[in-house]
């Protein structure tokens, strides 16, 4: 008798417990999580593997550009989201530049990191990298 009795209070207690987590679960919206990271440039004819990189940190979307090699070429980096929108960073060996952009959270994001010679796109050196917002 105290078996059946058990076994009945731990099956009622067992779907209360169910009961109040779904209902708890059910109006909580979870939140969203982009995507952050980075990657750096391809070798290229006169450039080196990884001369340029970049890292997107998406909580506040900042984006850094680093320029990792003495060769006299910037670092740009090409964000294709609802639009085309290109920045670039020329500050030097072993420096970074910083953007701070807005994007709509949850945007899928497009990143090419390359190099750029006065202005010109060295596009054998782009490397892709996919993100979000």
């Amino acid at each position: 008798m105290r078996r059946t009795a058990r076994r009945i209070a731990t099956g009622v207690l067992a779907t209360a417990t169910t009961v109040a987590v779904a209902v708890t679960a059910g109006g909580v919206t979870p939140a969203f999580a982009g995507w952050s990271g980075g990657i750096g440039t391809i070798g290229g004819r006169w450039y080196a593997d990884g001369a340029g990189s970049f890292w997107w940190d998406d909580y506040g979307e900042h984006l850094t550009i680093n320029d990792n090699k003495a060769d006299g070429a910037g670092v740009a980096v090409r964000i294709y989201g609802s639009s085309l929108k290109t920045y670039t960073f020329s500050g030097g060996a072993g420096k970074s530049g910083s953007f701070n952009l807005s994007y709509a959270e949850g945007t899928a994001l497009d990143f090419y990191v390359c190099i750029s010679d006065n202005g010109t796109i060295q596009e054998d050196t782009c490397n892709y990298w996919p993100g979000q917002a």
